[in-house]
């Protein structure tokens, strides 16, 4: 992210955006806030197909965004700038772990996901895979959400 290229998508001087951030920190804490995240988990009727359905939504975004190279961005200033993934966690993290909570919360109560499930490990556990399979290995084949979703499957099932 430059400020240069946020001028030019933006239809502005560069002047222009310094005049509002005053600097790319400033620029970046308030574009986090703005990333479009899922918060409308998906709804089958099943809590294994909808963690599978999430976890494809996931790859889907992330291939529309040519990879994670904003997740990198912002984890690569955790030292530099612990505000900015203070701020990408509070806002893109909350929204995620929240999307798994409910699909685990409905789940719980259709008695398909053991009682006493963690949602914050649940979410761990499938936000990490997709995390995981792009650090090492690039994008998934077609099928691989719901090879991570049925290997997780009889640890959460009733």
């Amino acid at each position: 992210m430059t400020v240069a290229a946020v001028a030019a998508r933006a239809g502005v001087s560069e002047p222009t955006v310094y005049l509002r951030y005053p600097t790319k920190r400033d620029l970046a804490l308030a574009a986090v806030v703005h990333i479009p995240v899922l918060t409308d988990p998906p709804d089958t009727g099943d809590a294994f197909d909808d963690l599978a359905a999430l976890l494809r939504s996931l790859v889907a975004a992330t291939e529309a965004a040519g990879g994670l190279p904003l997740h990198a961005a912002v984890l690569a200033e955790q030292n530099g700038h612990p505000e900015l993934v203070e701020q990408w966690r509070a806002t893109v993290g909350t929204a995620l772990r929240s999307v798994v909570k409910r699909i685990v919360d409905r789940g719980q109560r259709r008695e398909q996901l053991k009682p006493g499930l963690s949602a914050d490990l649940v979410a761990d556990l499938v936000l990490g895979a997709h995390l995981a399979r792009y650090t090492y290995q690039g994008r998934p084949a077609r099928g691989w959400p719901r090879q991570v979703i049925n290997v997780l499957r009889p640890a959460l099932e009733l």
